[in-house]
This record gives structure tokens, C-alpha cells and sequence, in this order.
């Protein structure tokens, strides 16, 4: 096959459309409505536990950047 018959223009709109819903649906997971005349109690040993894991599995998800995980880690760190 030459070069010049391989076609690069293929449509992205499915790969976009898939890493929408991906993203979507890990928000929906990990969003806490919180109630601004209230705030949050430390989170429990596993809690903090968890939400690095889940920190990390977005980062190998390609949903998080190695930067934003390592802000993410340092504030749930911080927090425990």
C-alpha cells in the first residue's frame, strides 16, 4: 500500500463522543453536591485512600494529567 492511498482524514467524532461519556459518567461518580451552610467532615482513613485511587485510575484514564493528579494527591493528603 503507498503512502498516498492511505486516508488520515478519518472522522474522530465516535473517539470524542466515547471519552465524553466516559468523562461524564466518572463526574457523576465523584461529584458531591455540597450544602454551603455546611462543610464536609475529614474524610476517614479509607476515604482518602479511595479518592487516591480513584485520582490514579483517572490519571491512567487519560482524564487527568500527571500535574493535576499530583495538585489532586497533595490537596487529599493534606486533608486527611
Amino acid at each position: 500500500m503507498s503512502p498516498e492511498s492511505v486516508n488520515l482524514d478519518y472522522d474522530q467524532s465516535d473517539v470524542v463522543k466515547r471519552t465524553l461519556e466516559k468523562q461524564n459518567a466518572h463526574l457523576k461518580r465523584t461529584v458531591v453536591k455540597a450544602d454551603p451552610a455546611s462543610t464536609a467532615p475529614a474524610a476517614s482513613n479509607g476515604d482518602w485512600k479511595a479518592l487516591l485511587r480513584e485520582l490514579k485510575s483517572m490519571m491512567d484514564d487519560g482524564i487527568l494529567t500527571a500535574e493535576e493528579f499530583a495538585a489532586e494527591k497533595s490537596r487529599v493528603l493534606a486533608n486527611r
